[in-house]
């Protein structure tokens, strides 16, 4: 008597369970996640960063880099944060700032995408020697240290934008090949 009421029990939250993720599948995924509130959040955050971006030269009108405030000046009308130790706008430093962050952000994103899905779906679709070949190198590229990669790539070629999004980038892709070969492996 006991398992069939714990049967029944389950066989009648079924439905209702499966009703609400029918309906949560079905909207877009941009209403599903602006429908949580982390989710809000941090869209608003994201669009507030890009919009801060795009609009620099509009949203200030001091050179980020122009030697013309007061030494450590405290915040005013004139420099909204304030000023460094060498009399540098920091708001228009941290509003120039974020379009540098944001490329880079957008480039190791991109080649991340790119070698993490290539590696992924060969090892998975052709398994076999190929695909423990390919999972040995992830895993080595997992464990080299990015920090040190980082130093030595600058020490070696010099300091650059290109350099940091290609260290970023070939050191990013193992967790994203590791996901794509077990989805394509467990289709």
């Amino acid at each position: 008597m006991l398992s069939s009421t714990r049967a029944s029990a389950s066989a009648e939250l079924a439905p209702s369970g499966l009703a609400s993720a029918h309906v949560f599948l079905r909207r877009s995924t941009y209403a599903a996640v602006l429908s949580m509130p982390g989710g809000a959040i941090g869209l608003t955050l994201t669009a507030a960063a890009v919009a801060t971006a795009l609009l620099a030269p509009a949203l200030t009108t001091i050179d980020p880099f122009a030697l013309g405030g007061p030494v450590l000046g405290a915040p005013s009308a004139q420099h909204l944060m304030g000023t460094d130790a060498l009399g540098r706008d920091l708001f228009s430093g941290v509003v120039h700032g974020a379009r540098t962050s944001l490329l880079i952000a957008a480039a190791v994103t991109l080649l991340t995408f790119v070698c993490g899905m290539g590696v992924g779906l060969v090892a998975g679709y052709r398994g076999g020697l190929l695909d423990d070949l390919l999972m040995r190198a992830t895993e080595l590229f997992q464990v080299l240290p990015r920090f040190f990669l980082v130093i030595v790539a600058i020490a070696l070629f010099g300091p650059g934008i290109d350099r940091i999004v290609v260290i970023l980038g070939l050191t990013s892709w193992p967790v994203l090949a590791r996901v794509v070969r077990g989805e394509i492996i467990a289709m």
